[in-house]
C-alpha cells in the first residue's frame, strides 16, 4: 500500500489502497476504505472540512471538480455526498465527454472508519465534428 501523503496518526489514520480504489477504471460501485478518525473530537462541521480537505489535497486520488456537497448526520454515522464531474477533452476523433459522479462518505461514529461508494450517474457526450 503506497500512502499518498503522510497525516499525524493521532487526527487521521489513511488506509486507502490506491492501487485497488473505485477511482481505477472499471472499479465504479466498489466500497473504498479511506481511513479512520478518532470521531470523539470531532463535529459535523469537522467531517466536512476532513473530508473537503482530502478531497482537494490529493490524498485519495480524486482530481475532478465539485458540483455540490451534502452533509446528513444520523445517529450512528455522519453521511457526506460529494456530487463531481470530470471533464474529457476528446482528440483524434473522439468526442469530448462530462461525467457526473456520486461519492458518497460514510464516517462511523463508534468507531471512526470512513467509507467511500463511488457511483458513475450520468455521461453528456459532445458531437463530433
Amino acid at each position: 500500500m503506497i500512502l499518498s501523503r503522510v497525516h499525524k496518526e493521532s487526527y487521521f489514520r489513511p488506509l486507502l489502497d490506491q492501487f485497488k480504489s473505485s477511482f481505477i477504471p472499471g472499479n465504479s460501485n466498489t466500497l473504498d476504505t479511506i481511513g479512520q478518525i478518532d470521531v470523539a473530537n470531532f463535529q459535523s462541521s469537522d467531517i466536512k472540512e476532513l473530508i473537503e480537505y482530502l478531497w482537494s489535497s490529493g490524498a485519495i486520488g480524486v482530481y475532478e471538480k465539485v458540483e455540490r456537497t451534502e452533509l446528513e448526520e444520523e445517529n450512528n454515522a455522519y453521511k457526506y455526498l460529494i456530487s463531481s464531474i470530470s471533464i474529457i477533452g476528446g482528440d483524434w476523433n473522439l468526442s469530448d465527454s462530462i461525467n457526473l459522479y456520486y461519492n458518497y462518505f460514510n464516517i462511523n461514529k463508534m468507531n471512526g472508519i470512513i467509507t467511500l461508494k463511488r457511483q458513475f450517474k450520468q455521461g453528456f457526450y459532445g458531437k463530433h465534428h
